[in-house]
C-alpha cells in the first residue's frame, strides 16, 4: 500500500499533493467531529 502511493507520488507529485492535504483535513474533521460526541 505505501509503495503504491510512493509511486503515485513520484508520477503525480501536484495532484497526489492536493488529495493528500485533502485526505488529511478530511481525517482532521472526523476526527474532531468524533471526539465532540464523546
Amino acid at each position: 500500500m505505501l509503495a503504491d502511493g510512493n509511486r503515485a507520488m513520484s508520477t503525480i507529485p501536484g495532484f497526489n499533493q492536493i488529495q493528500f492535504e485533502g485526505f488529511c483535513t478530511f481525517i482532521d474533521q472526523g476526527l474532531t467531529e468524533e471526539l465532540y460526541k464523546f
